[in-house]
């Protein structure tokens, strides 16, 4: 009997001891910067389990991070496989500094019902770039008297009233108010509107001689709430050469009595939409223009149009030759400002006695 219970205790002493139940993570403590943001940590158990264990990780304020899974199931084959908890970092508002959040761990589940784990302490680092603001499109091209517009809109809740003011500037930097209209003149985002795009049109002063056709930049002004932290992104502008016709004849002569002479119109550019060439004649009943109206499309606007003129029968109580001038009005699209050169008509009357006119 002696030998047996030394060699019983002899056999358990050798043996290891069961391991107690228990959860083991990676790592207790992170930090990552806000705005989406991700960083991860691992949990495994600490012992093989009787069953299912159930291990369901929980922020402390999902309004600063998240965590994904929802819950996490180790099994009595996996129980000693780490499984991966993503954390999510949010944008942390207006808030001033870093955020800190706690994620808890409940355990639950086969001889583990009564286990703690431990929890991971996050910080949420605050960027210090201040609240971002969105523009859209970031660079503009109209003509001179043209317009383009862009939108604005912050990227997240400010702690008050932002204003945010549009100037136009010269290449050289220099500061041209009177070049361009902003309508409107600044725009106010508000903790209701921070996230609703605002627009801001852009209108080159066409009574302003001293616009030429070249390139600026449109820089934004930010005051208000958290405006040290705030910048706005610029806008490219560049206005391109104010759009012409050419017409290839601007003086015609011709007999009276219904006799014609032709001269074409075209665009010196491609126009960015219809643009519709009215031509009128000062005196119907001297030489008459038709078509009365020609329509140019960004597809046909280098093509030559004609324009017929017919003069007319000269009054025999009138002598010598009569002026006419034929004048086009230009409307559509970018066009709205331009203007057409005049053509001048010479009427000769006839010195022969009677003149009849072709039926």
């Amino acid at each position: 009997m002696e030998t047996f219970s030394m060699l019983r205790a002899s056999s358990l002493a050798s043996s290891p001891l069961p391991k107690k139940p228990g959860v083991t993570i990676s790592k207790t403590s992170l930090e990552l910067p806000e705005g989406r943001n991700t960083t991860v940590y691992t949990v495994r158990l600490d012992a093989q389990p009787s069953g299912n264990v159930t291990i369901t990780p929980i922020s402390g304020d999902p309004a600063i991070a998240t965590v994904a899974p929802g819950s996490l199931t180790f099994t009595p084959a996996n129980w000693d496989a780490p499984q991966t908890v993503t954390v999510t970092s949010r944008t942390t508002s207006a808030t001033k500094g870093d955020q800190d959040v706690t994620i808890t761990h409940s355990v639950s589940g086969a001889d583990y019902q009564n286990v703690s784990a431990p929890d991971v302490n996050v910080r949420v680092l605050k960027q210090q770039s201040g609240v971002a603001i969105f523009i859209s499109p970031q660079s503009l091209e109209f003509r001179k008297g043209g317009s383009g517009e862009y939108t604005v809109m912050l990227g997240e809740q400010p702690s008050g009233d932002v204003i945010i003011s549009p100037e136009a500037r010269t290449s050289g930097n220099i500061a041209v108010p009177s070049f361009f209209n902003f309508e409107p003149t600044q725009l106010t985002f508000t903790q209701g509107n921070w996230n609703q795009p605002q627009t801001i049109t852009v209108t080159t002063n066409i009574t302003n001689v001293s616009i030429t056709d070249s390139d600026y930049t449109i820089t934004h002004a930010v005051s208000g709430a958290d405006d040290q932290n705030i910048s706005a992104p610029d806008v490219k502008l560049k206005v391109l050469p104010q759009p012409g016709i050419t017409l290839s004849e601007t003086s015609l002569e011709l007999p009276e009595g219904r006799n014609t002479k032709v001269y074409t119109l075209r665009l010196d550019a491609q126009p960015s939409g219809d643009v519709t060439i009215t031509t009128t004649s000062s005196d119907p009943a001297i030489a008459t223009a038709a078509p009365a109206s020609l329509t140019f499309t960004p597809a046909n606007w280098d093509a030559p149009q004609t324009v017929t003129v017919t003069s007319r029968m000269v009054s025999a109580l009138t002598t010598g030759n009569q002026n006419v001038t034929i004048t086009h009005a230009v409307s559509g699209a970018d066009y709205q400002n331009a203007s057409a050169p005049d053509v001048n008509v010479t009427v000769l009357k006839q010195q022969s006695g009677v003149i009849i006119s072709p039926q």
